[in-house]
């Protein structure tokens, strides 16, 4: 039995393969990802719900044991027990659903010819036949972050339950499409693997587009067809 041959386009990012009105080969890439400052945002807001619940939390022992006269029983335990990990789940919960909810997503297109970026703020569209290229760099603002958060940790003494503060720009990267050696940043990615991810799917989309357009040699990208992937350079994140 005949094994089948991985496609360069399992798993993310979501990609689409067909042909356009004029029945040229496009390919699309949709770039979902959160950027660094949602997620700080999202932490934010999980820790003050959290704190919230933490708040209520004398409140609800003080209503159990009034309720059983301080005589707990096997439901009142569970109560108790429900009582004092509820800031735990509440900051888990709403830390997640918050990372769901300011996930965005940019749409990138491959035909022969063109390669289109479309964001909310309008549509780019580049000739692919120009020197072109992928290119992940480090955020802008990771300098900084690095300094302002090394000079915070320097200055207060860090207690046992504490780690090293979250670096969110330096766990992020910018995703870039450089044309004639300009950068023309694609968008804003929070998260080392993601940014790996969606650089080599665009590099692969580039690559077999590349094919299509008979600027390499055929590529079927069929179970009984061959595929050679190469990630591309990757800039450190």
């Amino acid at each position: 039995m005949k094994k089948q041959i991985q496609s360069p386009f399992a798993g993310g990012p979501r990609t689409q393969e067909d042909t356009d009105e004029n029945g040229q080969p496009r390919i699309t890439v949709w770039l979902t990802a959160l950027t660094p400052l949602h997620v700080k945002i999202a932490d934010r807001l999980a820790v003050a719900c959290a704190a919230m619940v933490v708040c209520a939390v004398p409140y609800g022992i003080f209503k159990i044991g009034e309720a059983s006269l301080w005589q707990f029983e096997t439901q009142q335990l569970w109560l108790l027990g429900g009582v004092l990990v509820a800031p735990v789940a509440a900051y888990f919960g709403v830390k997640h659903g918050l990372y769901d909810a300011f996930k965005n997503t940019v749409s990138v297109v491959f035909t022969p010819e063109h390669f289109v970026v479309k964001s909310a703020l309008g549509e780019k569209r580049f000739d692919r036949n120009q020197p072109h290229s992928f290119a992940l760099y480090p955020h802008d603002k990771t300098k900084r972050e690095e300094i302002v958060l090394s000079y915070r940790e320097s200055k207060s003494a860090r207690r046992w339950w504490q780690g090293a503060r979250k670096r969110y720009y330096g766990r992020s990267g910018v995703l870039s499409f450089t044309y004639f050696d300009q950068r023309n940043d694609i968008r804003t990615i929070f998260g080392a693997q993601d940014c790996r991810d969606c650089l080599t799917r665009l590099t692969a989309c580039s690559q077999v587009m590349d094919r299509y357009a008979f600027k390499g040699a055929k590529q079927a990208l069929t179970p009984e067809g061959d595929w050679s992937s190469q990630s591309g350079d990757l800039h450190s994140v």
